[in-house]
């Protein structure tokens, strides 16, 4: 009888704890998509890693610089390649202080390390945070494949100790909006691929309504370096890059460092030093197309005002324009400021313009004096290109001026004493409307009374 008592108590033991649970794990919530967990602190932050697939808010500002997660190896980053985050978080427009992750030999690092198609992630800033890893490395997602929406990040050091960086994503195949980084400085640690948004825009992934400024993104002698994403593969729609500091060895631009069959619209970088050494420009390094890839590459309505130094393929707009005679690799009704300097392959407006299907349609450049005297260094395209100068730079600003005169007004604001800019700084980061659990939801709620009837049974 005794024994029977004894196996029922620990039975009944295990069914309190797991009832027991939600009470400490989270401070309310179920995990459902009406009644998300509810998150008021570092802990509960970590706990979400026990549940990949479940909903999750925040109910307060989080601050994760206490211990244990500033010490040693910091915050661990939530999901990996083999166990993805398939759920949805909330910020409910909080923020995230003193994210501290230091794990130099782990891949997929941020404060979720991969998020799969499904997932979600808004309305949230991070702040004042230190975050090292190997490869794919961002402040809020290493790898991201599913939305992130209302999103920021302000004071921040992220290195990867063999590149991939990103100032929000390591890799990026998934879809971001409404996003902005400000002084955040990125390192890959001599390797390939940083930006300040995304080290990697992929084949499916996009950028859209994003901004980058006051930032210093660097990779020594790496390759591959951008102020907005060093590769882009899909659409960059909508942004620009400010105030910043890009440098490193090869493809290196003030937005993308290397466009690879790949689409631009509606974007600039203007006051960022570009400083490489092959394949410089004051928007994008290398915009490059071929038969194989199976698409066009585009820079369309977009500028540059920047300082562009390097050596070989330096231009204002675009370091090197490169194609076969299959895809073509467009710019189109674009212009630059840059001022602009280098050894071979010079151009105030296009470096190096390679292939007979790389085409140049109604853009313009600054014929300053100080910047070099032809608009496109060398062309190897039989077809003339359409690149115009003006010596007079209020022509850019007016806009009933080509090529500005058919930019989408909706986008872009023009004044005729100033470059053009996007409306896009006030973005919205407003609170959500789902409502908030209170601390004792009632899951919680029932497992106490289930707990209390159970007791009640065993001691009667």
């Amino acid at each position: 009888m005794l024994f029977k008592q004894i196996n029922l108590f620990l039975f009944l033991c295990t069914i309190i704890f797991y009832l027991m649970i939600p009470l400490y794990s989270f401070s309310g919530g179920d995990g459902s998509s009406l009644n998300p967990y509810m998150i008021s602190n570092c802990t509960h932050l970590q706990n979400i890693s026990n549940d990949l697939n479940g909903n999750y808010q925040l109910n307060n500002s989080i601050d994760c610089n206490i211990p244990p997660f500033n010490l040693g190896t910091g915050f661990d980053s939530i999901g990996n390649i083999s166990a993805r985050f398939n759920g949805t978080f909330d910020g409910d427009s909080f923020t995230i202080d003193g994210l501290f992750i230091d794990k130099p030999t782990i891949n997929y690092i941020g404060l979720f390390g991969y998020t799969d198609s499904q997932s979600e992630i808004k309305n949230i800033g991070i702040i004042n945070s230190i975050i090292e890893g190997r490869q794919s490395v961002g402040s809020f997602v290493g790898r991201n494949e599913g939305t992130m929406l209302n999103i920021f990040a302000i004071n921040l050091s992220i290195t990867g100790d063999v590149g991939t960086v990103g100032g929000l994503i390591g890799n990026n195949f998934g879809n971001i909006s409404n996003c902005f980084v400000e002084n955040l400085t990125a390192d890959t640690n001599n390797n390939g691929n940083g930006g300040g948004i995304a080290a990697t825009n992929g084949f499916s992934g996009s950028i859209n309504s994003c901004y980058v400024i006051s930032s210093n993104i660097s990779a020594g002698s790496g390759n591959t370096i951008g102020g907005l994403t060093g590769q882009n593969s899909g659409l960059i729609n909508i942004t620009y890059v400010k105030h910043s500091y890009v440098d490193g060895d090869t493809r290196i631009g003030g937005l993308v460092g290397w466009n690879y069959y790949a689409q631009i619209f509606n974007s600039y970088s203007s006051n960022t030093t570009v400083i490489g050494i092959t394949n410089v420009g004051g928007l994008v390094g290398l915009s490059y197309t071929a038969s194989w890839t199976g698409d066009n590459s585009y820079i369309i309505n977009s500028y540059s005002s920047n300082s562009v130094s390097g050596t070989t393929n330096v231009g204002g707009l675009v370091g090197m324009s490169e194609s076969d005679n299959t895809y073509y690799s467009y710019i189109n009704n674009s212009f630059s400021l840059s001022n602009v300097s280098g050894t071979t392959n010079v151009g105030g407006f296009l470096g190096n313009n390679n292939g007979n299907a790389a085409l140049i349609n109604n853009s313009f450049w600054f014929n300053t004096s100080g910047n070099p005297s032809l608009g496109i260094a060398t062309d190897s395209n039989v077809v003339s290109q359409n690149v115009t100068p003006s010596t007079n730079l209020s022509y850019f600003f007016i806009q009933t001026n080509y090529p500005i005169n058919i930019w989408d007004l909706s986008i872009w604001n023009f004044n005729d004493n100033f470059q053009p800019t996007l409306d896009i700084e006030n973005l919205n980061f407003g609170s959500s409307s789902s409502s908030i659990s209170s601390l004792f939801p009632l899951q919680s709620i029932f497992s106490l009374i289930v707990i209390l009837i159970i007791l009640g049974f065993f001691f009667k």
